[in-house]
C-alpha cells in the first residue's frame, strides 16, 4: 500500500511527508546504536574474564578490519568457522569454537564473539 504524493501538487505535503520520513529514519538509525552500545556494555559486564575482554562481536570486528557485517560473516562461512543452518541462521562451528569464536546468548537472541585479533 502507498500514497502518491506529487510535489508540483502540493507542495507542502509533498515538504511534510518527506521531513517524517527522514525522521523515522533518524529514529531506525538511533535505536540500532544505542542496541550496538547496550550489547557491548552487557557483553564486559557479564564476562569478567580476561579472555572474552579480548573479545569482539562480529559487528565490532567488521568495523575494525573496515567491511560491513555481512561481508565478514560470508568469509568466516567460507572459512569453516561458522554454517548457515536450515533456517538461515549462522551456527558456530567447531572450526570455530577451534580458533576462540564462541555464542553468547542474550534478550535479542544471540551473537558470536572473536578474538580481537583474528587475522581475516
Amino acid at each position: 500500500m502507498g500514497i502518491l504524493i506529487e510535489k508540483d501538487q502540493d507542495d507542502s505535503v509533498f515538504k511534510d511527508a518527506y521531513e517524517e520520513a527522514q525522521r523515522i529514519i533518524r529514529i531506525c538509525d538511533e535505536v540500532r546504536i544505542s542496541l550496538d552500545e547496550v550489547k557491548e556494555i552487557g557483553t564486559v559486564q557479564n564476562n569478567n574474564t580476561q579472555d572474552d575482554l579480548n573479545k569482539l562481536t562480529t559487528s565490532k570486528l567488521a568495523a575494525k578490519h573496515k567491511i560491513k557485517t555481512n561481508e565478514l560473516l560470508e568469509q568466516l562461512v567460507q572459512k569453516g568457522f561458522l554454517i548457515l543452518n536450515d533456517k538461515g541462521k549462522h551456527q558456530l562451528t567447531e572450526q570455530g569454537k577451534n580458533i576462540g569464536g564462541e555464542f553468547k546468548t542474550n534478550s535479542y537472541g544471540g551473537y558470536f564473539l572473536w578474538n580481537s585479533e583474528m587475522n581475516l
